[in-house]
């Protein structure tokens, strides 16, 4: 439910006794004992809300700010202040204050904590999303604190997995990161056995997965990773967690780079993978398939590959997958105009409601 609803519904349609009835239930829900295995949907879902509802929360806002102290101050909040200059170089100054503390405490006298928040995502939210022109400084302490991370043992898989991602944004947002810190990036280059090594408590991956995110990371470091990556990837083909986590990172990388930019090898290699993804049961590992393949399109040599899969995809695939490619429609139109008009025309006779439903709104704002 928290996920459908994180889509999110249109809000603006309902009527004032549906917004309201709707509202007091999430507020009753929230007011409630949540079990544990919703948590982190349930999160997914009232930052969703909020960012796109703002103005209409306020009780919501009161009882996640009672009910969920935590999680108000740091993601929650970080929803309504994402665009306040003044907010977001102190709001990125305390995520790195935690990840600093947290290395220091880690693996102390034997004592290991898990912790329900993710400060490399907080910060890495910031990073790309906030309009605000960070200090050099600040962005270097981010570097900074995030390589300590890796190269201490004591952290989790999923926690070092998302620290790398957070560097190769990081990379990519400022030029002058890598040379300003070429003394730190030599020192996870020879310490790459520490980096790829992690607790696996409290969670499915396993380190080929945080290998599989450090050959990303060492890329965007000036790596050539083609050949290790082919190794890799045909060691997770029967590993589901593996290839979630692989298929999402692939997603993310390709998000961080311009058409054209990447070298032909690696284009190859994530091509013909996010090619295969799209034939997965499971349907993250489909859905995060055709993010890639959305973001190659742009890319003049596959092109017309991905193209022809997008359609083939619209015939087969289920509702969310259809309304993906739909919604992201417009990165085809000016590059083959033929498949754009063709995906537009199936949809618009596709048997369920809500393809057909998107399809109008697409049409509606193209008048």
């Amino acid at each position: 439910m928290f996920d459908m609803l994180a889509v999110p519904i249109e809000f603006s349609v309902l009527s004032p006794e549906m917004k309201k009835k709707l509202l007091n239930n999430i507020i009753s829900i929230v007011s409630s004992d949540v079990d544990i295995i919703f948590i982190g949907s349930l999160r997914r879902f009232l930052c969703v809300f909020k960012n796109k509802y703002g103005n209409s929360t306020e009780p919501l806002d009161n009882a996640v700010k009672q009910y969920m102290p935590e999680f108000y101050v740091n993601e929650y909040k970080l929803e309504t202040s994402i665009d306040n200059s003044e907010e977001i170089p102190t709001f990125l100054q305390k995520h790195i204050d935690i990840v600093e503390e947290r290395n220091k405490t880690q693996g102390k006298g034997g004592r290991y904590e898990g912790y329900m928040d993710d400060p490399f995502y907080t910060i890495r939210y910031l990073i790309e999303n906030s309009k605000v022109s960070f200090g050099s400084n600040q962005l270097n302490s981010v570097f900074k604190v995030t390589v300590e991370w890796l190269l201490n043992s004591a952290h989790s898989i999923s926690e070092k997995s998302s620290a790398m991602i957070l560097l190769i944004s990081l990379s990519k947002k400022n030029n002058e990161i890598i040379l300003n810190n070429q003394d730190l990036i030599l020192k996870l280059q020879t310490n790459k056995d520490k980096i790829t090594s992690g607790r696996s408590s409290l969670t499915n991956l396993s380190d080929i997965s945080l290998r599989l995110s450090s050959l990303f990371m060492f890329h965007c470091f000036g790596d050539k990773i083609w050949m290790s990556l082919i190794e890799l990837l045909a060691d997770i083909k029967d590993d589901e967690p593996a290839l979630i986590h692989a298929s999402k990172t692939v997603s993310h990388f390709l998000d961080q780079h311009t058409p054209d930019e990447l070298d032909s090898e690696l284009v190859a290699i994530l091509l013909q993978y996010s090619l295969l993804w799209c034939r997965e049961s499971n349907v993250d590992i489909r859905w995060n398939a055709i993010n890639s393949l959305l973001l190659l399109v742009r890319d003049s040599r596959c092109s017309a590959v991905v193209c022809n899969q997008l359609v083939k995809t619209l015939d087969t695939d289920n509702l969310y997958i259809k309304i993906r490619i739909l919604w992201r429609i417009e990165k085809i139109k000016d590059i083959n105009r033929p498949t754009y008009d063709y995906i537009l025309q199936k949809a618009s006779l596709d048997t369920n409601f809500m393809v057909r439903r998107v399809y109008s709104k697409i049409i509606n704002v193209n008048k």
